[in-house]
């Protein structure tokens, strides 16, 4: 017996545009909660584009740490901000984070 992906309407799975439309408010939400943000690739003649962008991105970012005054309790919620006094610069960072839980998991307000 073969292995079958499960199709919702007529085409395979994610090809209706409510599914497109669902995938397409995760990756902005997971961008805007990340700090990141999204590239779009909707055709192959894009995918340079976008994978150009991210390398460009990725030569441009900056590490910020601190020590809070205060620790918190675990699973506490923190609030980040971020102000650069230089103008014409553009700033993506996390709004928030959450005491005691790992760098690379995404936090749900």
């Amino acid at each position: 017996m073969e292995d079958r992906i499960p199709t919702v309407g007529r085409g395979p799975a994610g090809s209706s545009r409510e599914e497109y439309e669902t995938g397409n408010r995760y990756l902005e939400e997971l961008a805007q909660k990340s700090g990141g943000r999204k590239f779009e690739a909707d055709t192959t003649a894009n995918l340079n584009a976008a994978f150009s962008g991210i390398a460009e991105e990725l030569r441009r970012q900056y590490s910020v740490g601190y020590y809070p005054e205060v620790v918190g309790q675990p699973g506490e919620r923190r609030q980040i901000r971020i102000r650069v006094m230089r103008p014409n610069v553009v700033v993506r960072a996390k709004t928030s984070y959450i005491v005691g839980q790992s760098e690379n998991r995404f936090a749900s307000k």
